[in-house]
């Protein structure tokens, strides 16, 4: 259960326009996908397109 785990951070090094709650990245167990949770508040740009705060994605393979 992702609530009851310690979240892990990853350093992004000095970008500064990444914020430290950008996204969140979790697996969801009932379909076995990866999911990307944008949290930004000026959304993020994922494989090319830009997201708004609040989208939630399944990452692939590339």
């Amino acid at each position: 259960n992702e609530e009851e785990e310690d979240p892990i951070n990853v350093d992004l090094g000095p970008i500064r326009a990444v914020s430290w709650r950008h996204a969140h990245i979790y697996f969801n167990w009932a379909p076995g996908w990866w999911m990307l949770s944008v949290a930004g508040k000026n959304g993020c740009v994922v494989d090319g397109r830009w997201r708004a705060r609040g989208e939630v994605l399944v990452l692939r393979a590339r």
